[in-house]
């Protein structure tokens, strides 16, 4: 990844902005306690939720996070898809970068997060997207918004230079094919290469280390255990929070389809409880 993407990553957390957004704090406080075993538990739990559409639903953030409803808002406002839906890889993403858990850590989680083949090696493009991700997350916090059509060409040039088996497949198959196609990536490529090239620049960055002033408390064991989940107190969304965004008026088609359907299983539900209030016998 190398210079570029090391100075992009230092630009997306300009400590001046940072500060004066408040978000990047907040997030830290939030995560600080979260080290490389509690971001793989939020893994492993979205991934027993996943019904395959790639996002997160607001009930669904609450059960994966075990944090008050403030909290929880703060995150849906800031990452959520016009109040909608929250996309799973970024919610991961999240959690991960803003968490304690070491360089070497995060980056292998999200190597595995965005591996569709859940091999465990990775394609150029997939780690083009990685970085995009990460560029995003943290664009946020800033305001220094990095576009993907300005990582990917960096990314797709600089792998060959860096990993031997890369330039191979490049003078195989062609630049294209090797970066979408070949699964050549994988961790002894990261450790040796991929996180050396930003360890210098990311222990400039705010979400290194893991003292955290005002860390809220780590998460207790098992609180994404089904018994933990229900013993929490009820998080209401305060004045219809989830209804102030019409589904129709999502531009995304697939969006709009998955905020319909949530919609309709809720009235359904709804419905099937009045139902069985008015059955009961007096």
């Amino acid at each position: 990844m190398g210079a570029g993407i090391s100075a992009a990553l230092l630009q997306a957390t300009n400590a001046d902005a940072w500060a004066a957004q408040g978000r990047g704090p907040k997030l830290r406080q939030l995560f600080g306690n979260y080290r490389n075993s509690e971001i793989w538990t939020v893994q492993r739990k979205q991934r027993s939720m996943d019904d395959g559409n790639g996002w997160v639903s607001f009930e669904e953030l609450s059960e994966l996070l075990y944090f008050e409803e403030a909290s929880l808002l703060f995150i849906w406002e800031l990452f959520s898809q016009q109040n909608a839906l929250l996309n799973s890889k970024e919610l991961l993403a999240v959690v991960c970068i803003f968490s304690s858990a070491q360089i070497d850590e995060k980056v292998k989680f999200l190597t595995a997060v965005f591996d569709a083949s859940a091999g465990g090696m990775c394609t150029g493009a997939e780690i083009a997207a990685l970085c995009t991700m990460v560029l995003k997350v943290l664009g946020k916090c800033t305001g220094c918004m990095t576009k993907e059509k300005d990582v990917t060409p960096h990314i797709m040039s600089e792998l060959p230079k860096m990993i031997p088996v890369c330039a191979d497949a490049v003078a195989i198959l062609g630049a294209q094919l090797a970066f979408k196609q070949e699964r050549v990536i994988g961790q002894i490529e990261c450790d040796r290469t991929l996180v050396p090239s930003i360890r210098e620049a990311y222990d400039q960055m705010p979400v290194s280390g893991s003292d955290v002033a005002g860390a809220y408390p780590a998460p207790p064991p098992g609180w994404t255990s089904s018994a933990a989940t229900e013993s929490r107190p009820p998080k209401k969304i305060d004045g219809g929070y989830r209804e102030k965004v019409r589904p129709d008026s999502i531009k995304d088609d697939g969006l709009a389809h998955l905020a319909w359907m949530r919609k309709l299983d809720g009235q359904e539900s709804d419905a099937l409880a009045a139902t069985s209030a008015n059955q009961e016998p007096e």
